[in-house]
């Protein structure tokens, strides 16, 4: 039997405007990078993995993915991929989250 509590509805937030979106809204987000690339991709491979927390509307963390690699940011075609969301209290996959990074040169 399923209750309905159980069943989470996962959309994006514009953390800039922390705009809510709608189901199957894009979101794009641009950070501008200060430094050069070797540095940049010496940071990626620190920073590796990325744990991207999934967060309920009273921002209470109910899930996360997580990104490995990284340094493929930095590659021609960038990053891109679809990633497992495991609730946090079934351990379950709810879903998958497409990220995609990618460095593109600054528009002047």
């Amino acid at each position: 039997m399923l209750i309905k509590s159980n069943f989470k509805t996962f959309t994006p937030v514009d953390v800039k405007s922390f705009h809510k979106s709608s189901i199957g809204d894009i979101l794009y987000v641009r950070y501008e990078v200060r430094t050069s690339l070797p540095k940049f991709r010496k940071y990626l491979e620190d920073a590796s993995p990325l744990k991207i927390d999934i967060v309920s509307s009273d921002l209470t963390p109910i899930a996360f993915t997580v990104v490995q690699h990284l340094n493929g940011i930095t590659e021609k075609d960038g990053l891109e991929g679809y990633y497992p969301v495991i609730d946090l209290e079934t351990r379950e996959t709810v879903a998958n989250l497409r990220v995609e990074m990618k460095i593109e040169p600054l528009e002047e």
